[in-house]
């Protein structure tokens, strides 16, 4: 008992009001109503499933200050993200000697470290600084934890 509306009588005032496009106030609130009441019906569907994130790629450390990054770690993961942006102070508290460390905790928590912030990297080409040396070491450490994005 599937019913088509009956069309909209357009008469010549709206006709002209609407440069010939045919779309009339009525039409247009009829569609726009239309919309709204399906993208309430998906979303409340949407919200009512229970379970993991449908694709929890990853989340910033950004919130977190340097002496809690091990709760955020622990909390990331628990929450069934997959990753975790590191900022600079990453790299700094991380070096070469307890790279292995935050390797084997990543590992343990199965997260990644996808990407990683370069916070005292400053890309100005005419600028009078360079910071090949600094990038290069930002590129080395994240490229040892795997990761992917500067």
């Amino acid at each position: 008992m599937n019913r088509a509306l009956p069309p909209d009588p357009v008469s010549e005032s709206e006709r002209t009001m609407t440069g010939g496009s045919g779309m009339t106030r009525r039409r247009f609130l009829r569609q726009a109503g239309t919309c709204a009441l399906s993208w309430a019906a998906w979303s409340h569907n949407d919200m009512a499933l229970p379970g993991a994130l449908p694709n929890p790629v990853g989340y910033s450390n950004i919130s977190w200050r340097p002496e809690e990054f091990g709760q955020a770690l622990e909390t990331v993961s628990a929450l069934g993200f997959q990753g975790m942006q590191l900022l600079d102070w990453v790299q700094e508290v991380y070096s070469s000697a307890k790279a292995p460390e935050l390797e084997d905790r990543l590992q343990k928590l199965m997260l990644s470290a996808p990407a990683l912030s370069c916070g005292k990297v400053k890309l100005h080409p005419d600028g009078p600084e360079n910071f090949t040396t600094r990038f290069r070491q930002y590129a080395d450490f994240l490229h040892n934890l795997r990761g992917n994005v500067l």
